[in-house]
């Protein structure tokens, strides 16, 4: 039997994608789907492994890998650790789906990953914390912890789960230069963390997990993952409140990604804006929203274009320059109350910007331009009080200017 073959192949399940699990595992197209475990073994020789495993389904795994050392026994040289490893993943995996569609409970997918992991350990960094030749390659010792975790996430075994995909981290890190399918592997593995963490209500370092996830493929093409990990940043961000991981220049990055991999003014780059925007505000963040909701009113009145502005249109892209000019508004009022008038000076002056967009009353609007006129005087007292101390509040970046002399909203 030939050793452990560091190969690529997708071991995903195929797995209906309104299938939510059990009660108190995760959706299961964001646990399972993600698996790219390469083949363990390159099998030669007369065993039928397909009818092996068959074989096997059902049994307990002390059954099953007697069974198995039996069967690799008499058909080949010596029946490796390898080969049983091999042998016990194919029918876990088989076990895990009837779990996952209810056919049978977790018990026993949970055994079996108790038993490969307990393989793994023993045959890697096997020399005493040092790797010898008949070691496990590195990759296969990490995906088999990331494919347990997930199965235990999924049974919602929580502690466990998170304790395995840190360990498989551990090991991914071993790898001296990860290839792209590599990369895809570390990605999946974080973001299934931060999703266990999530669900541990460790919001932080859920938002940490997430971002590390989608910076890992920032240089891989065609990532369609990316998506969906904004998309579960944005909602593990807005139910952070203090522990929201957000700033300009971070959201900045995000929205810039999304653009590069789909193309600006894509459905994928509006969502994010839409999703990151709102994620904001709901972390009590309107200084963060409020660029980002003006960036999305300007890329909607491009996707729309003169052409396609209908009244629905017109109104979708008037309540985003509404939600801007409140986010601006709001966060111009907490500056106000931390004696920060610089910055509140600058977010109400971008306020008064967007109520001209919108139409507002011009009796509402001599009140704001009063309101600013006052606001810089105080910055400027303030300022020379403190001996010209500049604010130390980042202020939202200006709205630009279109060819036709309208601005940005």
């Amino acid at each position: 039997m030939a050793p452990l073959d560091d190969v690529d192949d997708d071991g995903a399940a195929d797995i209906d994608p309104d299938d939510e699990g059990e009660e108190n595992s995760f959706p299961v197209p964001y646990s399972t789907s993600a698996s790219r475990m390469p083949p363990l073994v390159s099998w030669s020789g007369s065993l039928d492994v397909e009818e092996l495993s068959e074989r096997l389904l059902g049994l307990e795994v002390d059954d099953a890998e007697e069974e198995a050392r039996e069967a690799l026994n008499e058909s080949t040289d010596g029946a490796t650790d390898a080969d049983v490893l091999a042998v016990l993943l194919t029918v876990f995996k088989a076990d895990r789906e009837s779990a996952i569609h209810g056919e049978d409970s977790w018990e026993r997918p949970l055994e079996y990953c108790k038993r490969m992991c307990s393989l793994c350990d023993r045959n890697f960094l096997s020399g005493g914390g040092q790797p010898r030749v008949d070691d496990f390659p590195a990759r296969v010792v990490a995906s088999v912890y990331a494919e347990c975790g997930r199965t235990h996430a999924l049974a919602g075994q929580i502690s466990s789960a998170r304790d395995l995909f840190q360990k498989a981290l551990n090991v991914f890190a071993l790898l001296p230069e990860p290839n792209m399918d590599e990369t895809l592997e570390i990605s999946a593995c974080r973001g299934s963390l931060a999703r266990v963490l999530r669900r541990a209500g460790q919001l932080k370092g859920a938002q940490d997990e997430f971002l590390q996830a989608m910076q890992l493929l920032a240089d891989v093409p065609d990532t369609i993952e990316v998506s969906g990990l904004v998309s579960e940043y944005a909602e593990t961000l807005a139910s952070a409140g203090n522990e929201a991981v957000a700033s300009p220049d971070l959201l900045n990055l995000i929205s810039q990604m999304v653009e590069e991999k789909f193309g600006e003014g894509s459905d994928e780059h509006i969502q994010a804006l839409q999703e990151l925007s709102d994620a904001c505000l709901n972390a009590g963040k309107q200084a963060l929203a409020a660029p980002i909701f003006m960036s999305l009113a300007r890329q909607l009145r491009s996707y729309y274009g003169s052409s396609r502005l209908d009244s629905w249109a017109a109104a979708e892209i008037q309540a985003v320059e509404e939600k801007a000019a409140q986010a601006l508004e709001t966060s111009a009022a907490e500056h106000m109350q931390d004696a920060d008038f610089e910055a509140a000076a600058s977010m109400w002056s971008l306020a008064i910007r967007m109520r001209e967009a919108l139409n507002t009353q011009e009796e509402v609007l001599s009140e704001m331009r009063s309101s600013l006129a006052a606001l810089k005087q105080a910055a400027a007292m303030n300022g020379s009080e403190a001996g010209g101390a500049a604010s130390t509040r980042e202020p939202a970046e200006p709205a630009e200017t279109d060819q036709d002399g309208s601005r940005d909203r």
